[in-house]
């Protein structure tokens, strides 16, 4: 069962006392009109903490209480100020818990006045000791593993919470929110931890006790990257670049490799799997690491939110940090592959939160993606084939909408692999993946006809693709395993064909003969298997073998053999006669003999004085 949440005893006594006053006294308009004002700090901090409860007056309570306590942070007053900050951690107010860790984030660092007597020495420290801390309490069993076992936890709770003249709150305050609240069970209250992280990191930037505690606050951190919230992970995500950023080097070089390192197990765990809550944080550390600056990390996981509350006028000033903005675009050329790719994810939550980073980071992507295009065409094809079916989907699906447009030179290094390895991706294991790959190969198709289209483009240009195109279909396509993918390499070589015109007679001696040859091998296996059985299942042998005649007549194969007749000179057909005359006589299977023998028909009836030396 999981245990209640270690907030529900807030709600000091200090507070139910003002509160039962202010009954007796007629709380209200009338009464708080008649009450007298303030004497001291410790009264105003008690008229305050009547106000957080009241909505429209509560962010202006907390950063008036956040004043009073940077000015005396070990004054009476102190801890009760302190836990009525503390108590309003299951409030469900963003802006509000962003306020709060700027109030604490002000008593943290507020350095404790000097005291001294009339004669200006140091009193006696018995005497100017500030009163104790308010108690941390570490839950025994953590909503998620800090990897520090409980005596450990609470050791370093002890430490915190002890005061001493003279020394600022930044300890106490950082762990009792990384020690209890941070790792609460109650989700409302992790995400009150991870604004207050955030704030306090980001207004105590380059602080000591920040630096000293970094690895333990990245590790609290990272463990909110993973919650059921999404708003508790970009909290997360933009304080692990608060952390980054005020750190010194040597600090920094510790946290990155934690980081990274625990990422990629992360990651390494769920290799086969679709992508899990920290899927997104996992893909950026790619990013980083494929660009060769893992520490950009930091920057991206900062850039990557989507959480509406970002846009809003309280949550701007903790949105996109225009310098980790300008950071990034110094990397841009290195980034701009791998990010575009991981837009197409089939993760909706990893697609989602590339898309924000990849929109906050190009401002005209047509022009980023004209400029990178070799880079990004190269990813795409090496993704084709990587071992994470998440990747090939991906790829696929980017091609499709990368593809179309595109010129000759643009495509030209990338189009063999491009046609092999969608030709594997239409075979895979995942049907996602097929069905990505089936639509990245009808644009790549539909570039190749555009690109060889006799009627738009020059005779050398349509050559070229030709030359690139047509070996790759003949060879790996009509000869492919699977029977989906020899009907779709079929049926470009027919388009092909058909689009190219004039431009396909210097291919047609070697179209031609291949074609014929492997009619046989593009026929159903079972219609051999039932001729060859014809007499026990009662079908004629000639009806069966005429059917089998008109569906290789009928068939794209036969289709793209006519288109290549028809550009055909003297010098090539007379070229391709003996291979002709050789199939004939030892051609495989009744659809090559009768495709060869129907062919030659039509050459003779198209070329009769070409035949008669051959007769």
């Amino acid at each position: 069962a999981m245990p209640p949440s270690q907030e529900k005893e807030q709600k000091t006594a200090d507070t139910q006392q003002v509160e039962t006053d202010g009954k007796k006294n007629g709380e209200g308009a009338q009464g708080a009109a008649e009450r007298p004002p303030p004497a001291d700090k410790a009264a105003i901090v008690r008229e305050l903490k009547l106000l957080l409860p009241k909505e429209k007056t509560r962010e202006a309570a907390v950063e008036a209480i956040g004043q009073i306590l940077s000015g005396e942070p070990h004054a009476t007053f102190r801890n009760s100020a302190l836990e009525a900050l503390f108590a309003l951690a299951s409030t469900k107010d963003i802006a509000l818990h962003l306020k709060v860790g700027e109030a604490l984030a002000l008593a943290a660092v507020a350095e404790p006045a000097a005291v001294t007597d009339a004669s200006g020495a140091a009193p006696n420290q018995a005497t100017t000791a500030p009163p104790p801390l308010p108690q941390i309490k570490p839950p025994k069993d953590p909503a998620f593993s800090v990897d520090m076992p409980f005596a450990e936890r609470q050791a370093a709770a002890e430490k915190a919470g002890v005061a001493e003249a003279g020394l600022r709150l930044m300890s106490f305050v950082l762990h009792r929110v990384l020690l209890q609240y941070a790792v609460d069970w109650a989700p409302l209250v992790r995400q009150a931890a991870a604004a207050w992280l955030l704030s306090i990191l980001r207004k105590a930037q380059g602080a000591p006790e920040l630096r000293d505690a970094a690895v333990h606050v990245q590790r609290v951190l990272v463990g909110l990257l993973a919650d059921s919230q999404e708003l508790t992970q970009e909290l997360a995500a933009k304080g692990l670049s608060a952390l980054f950023d005020s750190c010194d080097e040597a600090t920094k070089s510790a946290i990155l490799q934690q980081l990274v390192r625990g990422l990629q197990s992360t990651r390494a765990a769920n290799a086969a799997a679709s992508g899990g809550d920290m899927a997104t944080y996992q893909e950026l550390s790619e990013i980083a690491a494929s660009a060769g600056q893992p520490q950009l990390v930091y920057k991206l996981m900062e850039c990557a939110t989507t959480s509406a509350v970002w846009n809003t006028r309280k949550g701007v000033a903790f949105a996109l940090a225009e310098q980790s903005q300008d950071h990034l675009k110094e990397h841009l050329p290195k980034l701009v592959p791998t990010l575009y790719r991981y837009t197409f994810d089939p993760n909706p939550k990893v697609s989602v939160a590339m898309r924000q980073l990849w929109t906050s980071l190009v401002s005209d992507p047509k022009k980023v993606l004209d400029e990178h295009f070799g880079a990004v065409l190269q990813h795409m094809c090496d993704g084709l084939i990587d071992r994470l079916w998440r990747a090939r989907e991906s790829s696929s699906l980017a091609l499709a909408e990368l593809l179309p447009g595109r010129s000759l030179i643009q495509v030209r290094p990338q189009l063999v692999d491009l046609h092999v390895r969608l030709m594997r991706a239409m075979d895979d294991v995942k049907e996602t993946v097929r069905n990505a790959a089936a639509t990245a190969w009808r644009a790549l198709c539909s570039t190749c006809l555009r690109l060889s289209d006799g009627a738009h483009v020059s005779e050398a240009a349509a050559a070229e693709v030709l030359a690139l195109v047509l070996p790759v279909l003949l060879e790996s396509g009509l000869g492919n395993a699977t029977e989906e993918v020899r009907r779709l390499c079929t049926k470009q070589l027919l388009k092909l064909c058909q689009v190219a015109g004039a431009h396909l007679a210097p291919f047609t001696t070697r179209i031609v003969p291949y074609l014929l040859e492997n009619l046989s091998g593009l026929e159903d296996p079972m219609l051999n298997y039932l001729q060859l059985q014809a007499a026990n299942v009662g079908v004629s042998e000639q009806a069966l073998e005429a059917a089998r005649v008109k569906a290789v007549r009928d068939s794209d194969c036969f289709s793209a053999l006519e288109q290549c007749l028809k550009v055909m000179d003297e010098t090539r057909a007379e070229a391709i006669l003996p291979q002709l005359s050789n199939l004939l006589v030892r051609g495989t299977g009744l659809p090559t003999r009768t495709a060869t023998a129907r062919f030659l028909m039509q050459l003779a009836q198209a070329q009769p004085i070409l035949l008669r030396k051959h007769a």
